[in-house]
């Protein structure tokens, strides 16, 4: 998983099969069709990285300060939290962004 320097598009995509077999999970799905890249949708994914970093960042470049303000166990804390925000905004957020799937035509 990363954050491409260049986004190049993305793709509407139709599941066929899910496994799950001794704590994994695999997937099976055929490309529908390709979605055209807006600037909006560009801008929002790099501002969501900028969004999650900062303060892991910043805490990491000041974390004496961090440590003597905040004294052992809470800036261990505080930076175990920024770590866990910087993880759901990269990993989860800007993963699930939008849907992928296109409903399935109502069979009739």
């Amino acid at each position: 998983m990363g954050i491409p320097l260049v986004p190049l598009g993305a793709y509407v995509i139709e599941p066929e099969k899910q496994e799950h077999t001794y704590g994994r999970q695999t997937s099976t799905f055929s490309i529908v069709g390709r979605v055209p890249l807006t600037t909006q949708r560009i801008v929002r994914t790099y501002l969501l990285v900028v969004v999650g970093l900062t303060p892991l960042v910043l805490g990491w470049m000041n974390s004496r300060w961090v440590n003597h303000t905040l004294g052992g166990g809470k800036a261990f804390f505080a930076m175990l939290a920024t770590f866990m925000w910087a993880v759901y905004i990269v990993l989860v957020r800007i993963k699930n962004d939008g849907p992928a799937y296109k409903p399935k035509p109502a069979a009739g």
